[in-house]
């Protein structure tokens, strides 16, 4: 019989929910939360599955995830996509496979990484050519750590020059990422869950009780445009739960955020249709994957870009099928 194990944070109502939801089969697995002190190197993970709900907020347990996966467990979502593929890095992989995205630009840190001296920048240039990044980018901007997975507590709106030149200082040895903020008619979230999606209208700038309780029409062909993009993206990223967000402009559609694997910090103040959505796709999820589980191999999903990078092939001209 195979074991499920849990990895969650604060929302312990949406893991009970989920426990109560797997123990219905108990006859084909054993699901239980996880409980983590310490690591050594030589100590066996007993779960043949983790659903790791909390990973991208605590640094800590992807050790651990990383751990369990080299031992053929399979872990949702890859713990090692987390530390190598980030928001700019998504943008450049969704711009080659054809879609829409904000004009963005990585800056170099404001102060230089400790112990490291000043002659080891001889390939920067400097001074940078600021007015060359603000003309591309332009204001209103958003500026974000370009490490971190992007949210409120580390996004900041700058509407001009001034906005931009006060905080720049502040962000110490981070790299930054500053993007374009795009004059949006409509937004939306997609939560992809496996080959399951659901498409969400979203006011990113509304208080946080309020987000979710906005109205933007959506058509049915906009609904297939955003659903094949957000399949694809995910598919080739390789997350099996993913969050994206996309913005209509001007009736043109644009992918605003991309490297977001679903965690729980996502689950205050979802309707609750959408979290029982969200609790069934998961367990569904763990069903499918109980058979193919073998744990004499690797059991991650890598998505399909790796695929084609072994094939010496460009991705942007895989054949694609959901």
């Amino acid at each position: 019989m195979k074991k499920i194990g849990l990895l969650f944070g604060e929302q312990s109502a949406f893991a009970e929910k989920l426990l109560q939801r797997f123990q219905q089969h108990a006859d084909v697995f054993i699901t239980d939360s996880i409980l983590i002190s310490h690591l050594l190197d030589q100590e066996k993970v007993e779960q043949d599955i983790i659903i790791d709900l909390i990973s991208p907020k605590i640094p800590f347990y992807r050790w651990y995830l990383k751990q369990a996966a080299l031992q053929g467990v399979a872990v949702c979502n890859n713990p090692f996509l987390l530390d190598g593929l980030h928001e700019w890095t998504a943008l450049l992989l969704a711009a080659k496979l054809g879609m829409t995205t904000p004009r963005t630009a990585i800056l170099p840190s404001w102060e230089k990484p400790p112990a490291v001296s000043d002659r080891a920048f001889g390939n920067l240039s400097f001074p940078l050519d600021w007015q060359n990044i603000f003309d591309y980018v332009g204001f209103p901007a958003l500026m974000m750590p370009a490490h971190q997975i992007p949210d409120e507590s580390n996004t900041h709106v700058l509407p001009d020059e001034k906005a931009f030149y006060r905080l720049h200082p502040l962000t110490g040895t981070q790299v930054m990422m500053l993007q374009q903020k795009l004059p949006w008619q409509a937004y939306y979230r997609c939560f992809a869950m496996d080959k399951t999606m659901q498409v969400v209208p979203y006011h990113p700038q509304l208080p946080a009780h309020q987000r979710y309780h906005v109205h933007f029409p959506l058509t049915a062909a906009q609904l297939e445009e955003i659903t094949d993009r957000a399949h694809r993206i995910q598919a080739f990223c390789g997350y099996d739960f993913q969050v994206s967000e996309w913005a209509v402009v001007d009736n043109q559609l644009y992918i605003v955020r991309i490297a977001q694997p679903f965690h729980e910090g996502f689950l205050p103040l979802l309707p609750d249709p959408l979290v029982d959505w969200l609790c069934e796709a998961i367990v569904q999820t763990a069903q499918q994957m109980v058979d193919k589980i073998d744990p004499q191999q690797d059991n991650l999903n890598w998505g399909l870009w790796p695929k084609t990078v072994t094939r010496h092939q460009a991705f942007w001209t895989w054949p694609f099928q959901i």
